[in-house]
């Protein structure tokens, strides 16, 4: 299995005001769910992961808008409570198509074997 992502890219990915003090438990479950749906979405375990080939970005990319979608919806108002809820669903909106978006293109099976599958 591969380590896609850490926590700082989908922190990145959520931009601000996103609740950054969850508890490490989180964001473990939350990268380990996100990586296990891209695996099986792709039918691969990507063992030959490099995350510092450009190539391998879309994994990177897609799995740190997920866990980012996970760090939003635990707490839709922001770290500081004052997030709306056209801001909070335009955000959760924005990520969810790049997530799309990187699915579909790892669904592609030449894509996969670009990245390092099967």
């Amino acid at each position: 299995m591969g380590n896609f992502i850490l926590s700082g890219a989908a922190v990145r990915k959520a931009g601000n005001n996103v609740d950054v003090a969850q508890p490490a438990a989180f964001w473990i479950e939350s990268i380990s769910g996100a990586e296990a749906t891209l695996m099986a979405i792709s039918r691969s375990t990507y063992g030959s992961f490099d995350i510092a080939n450009a190539q391998d970005n879309i994994l990177a990319d897609t799995a740190a808008r997920m866990v980012a979608m996970d760090a939003w919806n635990s707490k839709p108002t922001g770290s500081d409570a004052t997030t709306s809820r056209i801001e909070f669903e335009d955000r959760i909106n924005v990520l969810r198509d790049g997530v799309l978006r990187g699915i579909s293109l790892i669904k592609d099976q030449k894509v996969v074997t670009l990245i390092g599958g099967n």
